[in-house]
């Protein structure tokens, strides 16, 4: 049976559309934000925070650390031979953190202009821009206090709550708590990959409290009150920079592939 040609090429419109959101679906972008908050618990001074946004796509990892620059802008005065501040702006700019799934090395990159990546250490980049697998949040040193099963509908899962005595070690945490969620399951990030390993989900927030401390004749410093929070959340993502960057990362990794 030989069909019309407008009806073949109608047939053949709408299997290219079959075939492009076949290939969207088979390589989703799966993008996270990890965050380190620290505050005061007496409000003295504006909370610290510092973020990355993770990436996963093609079996590959893609870290996006934001770089504030600040540019500050003076007219000089002649006669007195001075400068006056006239303004600040500040400018964002981002490095990529590209590397294969469960390699050791990978590129960095400040821009899509960059001609080649610089090198990296897999592992010291997770713990120092992602907090992957950081000492200072392990439970080992803590004592389990209580363990909490939240109903099946909250995005919280279950709470566990660890605590110790403080007094002792200055600066030492005095309590912890993880908040476990099922609703990442999808997400190959972790904090750590051994606390992930049980029924109750993988751990979404960790609050880490600090024991107050005060001036002593060994210590002239003080430790106030303080939080520490580190949190996962899911993104959206906006844009397809986060393809531009994989393919620049593997045209320099593989330059003979087409």
């Amino acid at each position: 049976m030989i069909l019309p040609l407008k009806y073949a090429a109608l047939i053949m419109f709408t299997t290219s559309i079959v075939l492009m959101n076949e290939k969207h679906v088979a390589d989703p972008i799966i993008r996270i934000n990890v965050s380190l908050r620290i505050e005061d618990n007496e409000r003295k001074f504006k909370p610290i925070m510092s973020k990355v946004a993770i990436s996963y796509y093609k079996c590959h990892t893609i870290i996006e650390d934001p770089r504030p620059t600040i540019s500050m802008y003076f007219q000089s005065d002649s006669s007195s031979h001075s400068f006056e501040h006239i303004r600040s702006s500040k400018t964002i700019k981002s490095r990529y953190f590209i590397f294969k799934n469960k390699s050791t090395q990978g590129l960095a990159f400040d821009s899509l202009a960059q001609k080649k990546g610089t090198r990296f250490n897999v592992d010291t980049i997770m713990k120092e821009k992602a907090f992957s697998n950081g000492m200072f949040y392990n439970s080992s040193t803590y004592n389990f206090l209580e363990s909490i099963i939240k109903p099946k509908d909250d995005y919280t899962s279950a709470i566990e709550i660890f605590s110790r005595d403080s007094k002792e070690n200055l600066g030492s945490k005095d309590s912890l708590i993880y908040h476990f969620t099922n609703q990442l399951k999808d997400v190959p990030y972790s904090f750590s990959p051994a606390l992930d390993q049980n029924e109750k989900g993988k751990i979404y927030k960790i609050e880490i409290f600090y024991y107050e401390k005060f001036k002593n004749a060994l210590h002239q410093n003080s430790f106030r009150k303080m939080k520490a929070v580190l949190e996962v959340s899911r993104e959206e993502v906006e844009d397809d920079l986060i393809v531009k960057y994989f393919d620049k990362y593997i045209t320099e990794t593989f330059p003979n592939k087409k």
